[in-house]
């Protein structure tokens, strides 16, 4: 016996088509933020990793190692400095040598800048650790203090100091150096492993912009009072120089 072929008609196959555009469609936000947040997971794994190499270095080298993260807030960059490693700014970072008072005495050899993942940002640091599973002090101490979407950076929401390496240089596309630099957001380890501060480190997904001369973030997505809801803290323990998530 002989079956014969049946086909779809023209209706069959527009509904297929209708219901697959509305699956892809309602899945297309949900992948998206599925690959945010691994950004944000990757930005604060390879801050990590740079932390502990930092730390290696430290202590097989037994120097003082600086990991350096350039800012302009509340500096006084000139135009042509900020121009050489503003791409560094708020997530860029590179290890030195320094001196036990954080005086710059040189690269790493095979150091380079290195980058967070494109979309996601270095927003913020501190010099506290969040009470254990407390998620209220959590979010009341990091996430209100982390600046607003679209605010401008300052002294007062944006703390620059966590320890500051002097006299550092930069080298220009030509080969020439800008140097007599100040950067004060390194964090320095010490020959034996550890760290100068306590330091808890918030990195989120967003990017800097110009917002009346100063800088300023945007995040892609955020709460009710305009702070990042999608984001990652690590904490480095001075005393050991280890570092973990939050």
């Amino acid at each position: 016996m002989v079956l014969k072929r049946k086909h779809f008609s023209l209706v069959e196959l527009l509904t297929v088509i209708l219901v697959a555009g509305v699956l892809a469609t309602l899945a297309i936000p949900s992948f998206e933020k599925m690959m945010m947040g691994s950004k944000v997971n990757q930005a604060a794994s390879q801050l990590k990793l740079a932390c502990e190499q930092a730390r290696v270095e430290a202590v097989s080298s037994r120097k003082y190692v600086a990991l350096i993260f350039p800012v302009n807030v509340g500096s006084t960059w000139s135009s042509d400095a900020r121009s050489s490693i503003e791409s560094s700014f708020f997530g860029g970072y590179r290890m030195a040598y320094v001196d036990k008072n954080g005086a710059f005495q040189g690269w790493v050899p095979g150091s380079s800048w290195q980058q967070l993942p494109s979309g996601t940002v270095l927003a913020y640091w501190n010099n506290t650790k969040p009470a254990d599973n407390d998620i209220k002090l959590l979010n009341y101490t990091y996430l209100n203090n982390i600046p607003k979407s679209g605010e401008a950076l300052n002294s007062s929401n944006y703390p620059t100091h966590l320890n500051n390496v002097t006299n550092f240089y930069i080298t220009k596309s030509d080969g020439s150096r800008i140097s007599g630099l100040n950067c004060p957001t390194a964090i320095i380890f010490n020959p034996y492993g550890g760290a100068a501060i306590n330091l808890t480190m918030a990195v989120t997904e967003g990017q800097p912009i110009k917002k009346g001369g100063q800088d300023a973030f945007v995040y892609k997505t955020v709460n009710s009072n305009g702070s990042p809801s999608n984001y990652v803290l690590l904490y480095l323990n001075q005393f050991t120089g280890s570092v973990d998530y939050l």
